[in-house]
């Protein structure tokens, strides 16, 4: 059967890496990929089909003949593949009944950051012309609540803990992956 690993996380709380490291672990992330830039010079790891069908979704369209073929697309293809969007921390009772629907296993890895550090992280990245903590704590309260309520396995680390030397082992035995060489080397670029 096929499994997902979904990357949940607000905006800089280091899902990115994560997602990277999963996708050099040799887990499926997608077809196609934002391309890097000055805010994330290692690469996003979101699949753009997933992530313009949970833009469309929060902006009021609901696509889900075309979400599912996406799912049965993985599903038929890869044993093990992910998907990774902040959008997640809001969405994830939708995609787990999508994915539970298509018997799709599934299962999380959180990422946490203090709202305080992702708003001064965001104020940086992106400028200071908005109060982005009110917005900040929006995403983390519902990725709090949906993750309350899910009852998948999860493995939570912190910004601190996804940028230590086992982070990489932590996240390749969740995904029940060997360590690569090429994991390795990009981990240490």
């Amino acid at each position: 059967m096929s499994t997902c690993i979904l990357v949940v996380g607000c905006y800089r709380c280091g899902t990115s890496a994560v997602a990277g490291m999963l996708h050099h672990l040799g887990v499926f992330m997608g077809y196609k990929f934002d391309q890097p830039n000055a805010n994330n010079p290692r690469g996003y790891w979101e699949d753009v089909q997933f992530k313009d069908l949970h833009k469309a979704f929060l902006e009021g369209e609901d696509h889900e003949e075309r979400y599912n073929r996406y799912i049965q697309d993985r599903k038929s293809t890869q044993d093990i593949w992910g998907m990774k969007d902040p959008r997640l921390c809001m969405m994830l009772p939708i995609v787990t009944e999508r994915l539970d629907k298509a018997e799709v296993n599934h299962k999380v890895i959180e990422c946490v950051r203090s709202p305080w550090e992702i708003a001064q992280s965001l104020t940086k990245s992106v400028g200071n012309k908005v109060n982005w903590l009110p917005y900040v704590r929006q995403h983390v309260d519902q990725k709090v609540e949906n993750l309350v309520r899910y009852k998948g396995q999860k493995l939570a680390l912190t910004f601190d803990e996804i940028f230590k030397p086992d982070a990489l082992d932590r996240i390749a035995s969740f995904a029940n992956k060997e360590v690569t060489t090429d994991a390795r080397e990009w981990i240490d670029q």
